[in-house]
């Protein structure tokens, strides 16, 4: 977010309108980083942890799930590329494509909303025309609008936006 903030404010130093920023934040407590000493390069995924079988990204609060998956993932000897990528319409394929041909093309992604023009879809749209080969499982919404609960982990449960379903995705594209 300071990033944003701090781009908008330099550009409307300049006389410029800047570029358009939506923020999602919820009523949790989320960590502000998910690992010490992070850069946060505009535009960038942020890739951590190195795997060579499959391709784990999340977006925002459900980074903590592929966190989580790719540890499940390392506990049965199955090596796990993590990523969060905070941009769900800004492809960083310059980070990704590369990871996802190491890992055989396959890639599982986790969104909290609708997977209609969501994350993974940019992602797959933005890798087949770079030309790399993938098969990918997207979890997030399928079709539903307008709910809410007390806290975000009821309606993550309700959609299966959890770290088993990660898992049980990432699995189906190693068999």
């Amino acid at each position: 977010m300071f990033e944003a903030i701090q781009r908008l404010g330099d550009a409307r130093a300049k006389g410029e309108d800047g570029e358009s920023v939506v923020f999602f934040v919820g009523r949790e407590n989320y960590p502000v980083r998910w690992r010490e000493g992070a850069a946060y390069p505009w535009g960038r995924a942020q890739v951590l942890a190195a795997g060579t079988d499959v391709v784990l990204v999340g977006c925002g609060t459900l980074t903590s799930k592929v966190i989580e998956a790719g540890q499940a993932l390392a506990a049965e000897g199955l090596k796990a590329a993590v990523v969060h990528h905070p941009f769900v319409n800004r492809p960083d394929i310059a980070t990704l494509g590369p990871l996802v041909q190491g890992c055989g093309g396959r890639l599982v992604t986790i969104e909290d909303h609708q997977v209609v023009g969501g994350l993974g879809a940019q992602l797959s749209h933005a890798l087949s025309r770079a030309g790399t080969a993938h098969r990918i499982v997207s979890l997030g919404i399928a079709g539903e609008f307008g709910q809410s609960a007390y806290v975000a982990e009821q309606l993550y449960e309700k959609h299966g936006l959890t770290v088993a379903r990660v898992v049980e995705a990432a699995r189906q594209l190693l068999r």
